[in-house]
């Protein structure tokens, strides 16, 4: 029950937003997006997101722990990324030593010693990946012609 509730919680805010939103009209522009800038934009994206995930295992090799497996870095620095999206200031990314904890039994002072040094070059990435999205995008638009 406890995994049941928060999927069908998210699950009902994301129909409850596409019936806000125009369906019909959302769903014509996902198809008409150039299939290149689509897949461009997520390889860029979860390439960035493993370069951070190594960085954080890389800290965490240095304080001994050698066997925790990439993927398993990836998907809780994800969890991280979207906790992050949901609070101010972005503090939730700090759940990622609560996630460390639970799932590798890392110590939470080792898991917060990991964060700083991927989410002072989060920024940086951000700053790229924000680089890349205007760029497909905006090609996106041109091709589209929607300004003439």
């Amino acid at each position: 029950m406890k995994k049941i509730l928060p999927a069908i919680v998210g699950f009902s805010v994301i129909i409850f937003l596409i019936f806000q939103s125009n369906a019909v009209e959302l769903f014509t522009i996902i198809l008409t997006v150039d299939l290149k800038f689509f897949i461009s934009a997520i390889l860029v994206y979860i390439t960035i997101n493993l370069v951070q995930a190594f960085r954080i295992k890389v800290v965490l090799h240095s304080q001994g722990y050698d066997n925790i497996p990439i993927l398993k870095i990836f998907w809780i620095h994800m969890a991280g990324n979207l906790m992050s999206d949901a609070t101010p200031g972005r503090t939730g990314y700090l759940s990622i030593a609560y996630f460390l904890k639970e799932d590798v039994n890392i110590r939470v002072s080792h898991g917060l010693h990991s964060i700083p040094y991927s989410f002072h070059n989060r920024h940086l990435c951000h700053h790229l990946q924000c680089k890349v999205r205007q760029y497909l995008f905006s090609s996106l638009l041109l091709n589209q012609n929607l300004f003439s």
